[in-house]
């Protein structure tokens, strides 16, 4: 391996080997600011009900609940 002030020479030519390509980002990050904003709603939902300090833990567990059915029914079209 080459480095500047070491030992080893420079070879800028291909190796044959292909670089790695890192995946993209973008997608996730999406994904968690759509769960983000699903728990607000969930959120103001559950105060607009008059869930009060209630409201946080009542979203949170309808997002799991969402997730769990999400999980289920994609497992169902699976088969």
């Amino acid at each position: 391996m080459f480095h500047p002030g070491g030992f080893g020479e420079f070879k800028n030519e291909d190796s044959g080997k292909e670089e790695r390509k890192d995946p993209s980002v973008f997608k996730p990050v999406l994904f968690l600011i759509g769960i983000l904003l699903i728990w607000v709603l969930f959120f103001v939902g559950g105060l607009s009900l008059g869930f009060g300090w209630f409201a946080w833990p009542a979203g949170t567990i309808f997002l799991a609940l969402g997730f769990l059915l999400f999980a289920f029914v994609r497992k169902v079209k699976k088969k």
